[in-house]
């Protein structure tokens, strides 16, 4: 959890000071809206929490998961779709289609990391299903702009 705290002040610090890109934290969508767009994810989040819990009670790891589930949300939403896909988008005047793309592959591509602990086939498939969500979510991101 303190890696997730330290990468995401790395990631705000290096916006403020150097990359500068505007990030938008609330969004015009009416919240109805954004619900039902939100809904699939929503679900995921809700099973992996379910996953966690220990033979059915509440324990500490289910806290700790859900802080350490929204530190890497929040620092990778603010990473991607906020200052990657927004420099594609509005500094470097990329389609749009290209800066998903980009964007969703470079989400993708950070899960290699994950190699470290794991095989080689799991692996793959986090990382085609990183950029797929990569795109869902660029593409939600991009609506907004």
């Amino acid at each position: 959890m303190v890696e997730v705290c330290g990468e995401f002040l790395f990631v705000y610090t290096l916006n403020r000071f150097w990359i500068k890109s505007q990030i938008f934290l609330k969004s015009n969508i009416p919240f109805r809206s954004q619900i039902s767009v939100n809904t699939v994810s929503f679900i995921l989040v809700l099973c992996y929490l379910i996953a966690i819990v220990d033979h059915g009670t509440f324990s500490e790891k289910f806290l700790l998961s859900i802080i350490s589930a929204l530190l890497f949300a929040i620092t990778e939403e603010y990473l991607f779709r906020g200052i990657i896909l927004g420099s594609f988008l509005r500094q470097f005047n990329f389609s749009v289609f290209t800066s998903v793309i980009f964007c969703s592959l470079l989400f993708g591509m950070t899960h290699l990391m994950n190699l470290t602990y794991q095989s080689l086939t799991l692996t793959v498939g986090q990382i085609l299903s990183a950029t797929a969500l990569g795109i869902i979510f660029c593409v939600k991101g991009s609506l907004k702009m």
